[in-house]
């Protein structure tokens, strides 16, 4: 997947390659991102990196693992939907866990997508955001005619 280095997010063209893989993917790795809401927006078995890879070194390289401890992302790890593999051998145990039963987690998956989005992955957001933009439509219409009769 092509990468906009400012962002460091999957380019335009690219995002439709990213959901796909998403989509088909058994089991997702990866440390700390989004991407875990998002796989469990596909029911994936997902798991987060919470080790430093061998060949790494903490003082030179920039140690990743201090994301989970984070504000924003404590609250997906203490869900129980995203597993924390701490060692190279427990991540190697999640990832086989993970292809035999890949419904293991699926429970907390949906109660942290409903803690994060409410009812809003329904498929009808685009409805919810034409009415919205309808809406404030007509209101700044109201506004336009109010100031032009005064």
């Amino acid at each position: 997947v092509e990468w906009e280095q400012n962002w460091l997010t999957p380019t335009i063209d690219d995002a439709f390659l990213l959901s796909n893989t998403l989509r088909h993917a058994a089991v997702g790795i990866n440390i700390a991102s989004t991407i875990s809401l998002e796989l469990c927006m596909f029911d994936k078995p997902t798991i987060n990196i919470g080790f430093l890879p061998p060949g790494l070194d903490p003082a030179q390289d920039f140690d990743f693992t201090r994301y989970y401890d984070f504000e924003h992302y404590r609250p997906i790890i203490s869900s129980g939907a995203v597993q924390l593999a701490r060692t190279p051998e427990e991540l190697a145990s999640m990832i086989r866990r993970a292809i035999l039963s890949p419904a293991d987690h699926r429970r907390e998956r949906e109660g942290l997508l409903k803690s994060f989005f409410g009812h809003t992955l329904d498929g009808r957001s685009s409805e919810r955001l034409a009415a919205q933009l309808i809406d404030l439509t007509r209101e700044t219409d109201q506004i336009m005619k109010r100031r032009q009769t005064r």
